[in-house]
């Protein structure tokens, strides 16, 4: 089980890295087409937005990893 949540884990990271690169392309290619006003803005607000929508989905399901281990360890005990 705990091989699954490093798996689950390292997945999340690679998908918040692979957003993150798609949207910095996004603004890059904001920025070159002449809208150079909002790309900064839009930068933050997309790199910052990415990484705090991860952290908690992230925190969510080492959580739910962690209660799924508790109860198999408790399910055990009364065996």
């Amino acid at each position: 089980m705990k091989n699954l949540k490093d798996n689950t884990l390292i997945l999340l990271v690679a998908l918040q890295v692979f957003l993150l690169i798609t949207a910095n392309k996004y603004v890059f290619i904001t920025y070159l087409s002449g809208d150079a006003m909002s790309a900064p803005l839009m930068l933050v607000f997309l790199n910052v937005g990415i990484c705090v929508v991860f952290k908690y989905i992230t925190a969510i399901v080492a959580h739910c990893f962690d209660n799924y281990q508790a109860k198999q360890k408790i399910s055990e005990v009364k065996l």
